[in-house]
């Protein structure tokens, strides 16, 4: 197969856009939207160290549904770290990603949201995993739709997508309406709490 068949990406400039401010340090699960107005916007997950106000012993009931063993838990879910900070940080350029400044961060209940921005510099997120938010009952089993218009310090809950369903949202997109569509997945191998299915794999 010809070289030419394949993809190429021409005319693009790498730059750093984030560093985290205390080393080494860890950032993943940015998104990029845009706004709307000609602003760009990115949201990311940042780690650090630090006590946790949010920290919560897991209970044997959280483990079990999790079916993941006790000292793998503080690695995954925010809340059940005591020594580490779970923060979404959201950077907003307003010159075509030449300049980029904080405008919000926030502690979070699990590391995967996806954010769409609006002209008026709201934003909106989606939690993108919710087995990883650290609660117990069928409440759970929903994603959250969140609203900030802070710049993304705090945020309130907007609406709740696929309800009674476990839902892994890759993408979502903001189309030229308005309109936000999520692009996921059921997860059928996941389990309800106190509730194990006998086929979980």
């Amino acid at each position: 197969m010809s070289d030419n068949t394949y993809a190429r990406a021409v005319d693009f400039e790498e730059r750093e856009v984030y560093w985290p401010a205390e080393r080494p340090g860890y950032t993943a699960w940015a998104s990029r939207y845009q706004f709307g107005n000609g602003d760009l916007g990115i949201a990311l997950n940042e780690i650090r160290r630090g006590r946790n106000p949010n920290y919560q012993p897991p209970s044997l009931e959280f483990v079990e549904s999790m079916s993941q063993c006790y000292r793998i838990i503080p690695d995954v879910i925010p809340a059940a770290n005591p020594d580490l900070l779970s923060e979404y940080v959201c950077l907003k350029s307003r010159d075509h990603g030449k300049i980029w400044e904080e405008t919000g961060r926030c502690p979070v209940d699990t590391r995967h949201y996806w954010h769409v921005g609006f002209p008026d510099g709201r934003l909106v997120r989606v939690v993108g995993s919710q087995q990883y938010c650290y609660n117990l009952g069928d409440g759970r089993y929903a994603n959250s739709v969140e609203e900030s218009t802070d710049g993304g310090s705090t945020w309130r809950e907007i609406a709740r997508i696929m309800q009674g369903r476990w839902f892994g949202i890759h993408k979502v997109k903001k189309l030229r309406s308005g309109t936000i569509v999520a692009e996921g997945e059921p997860w059928i191998h996941a389990c309800r709490v106190c509730h194990l299915e006998e086929h979980c794999i």
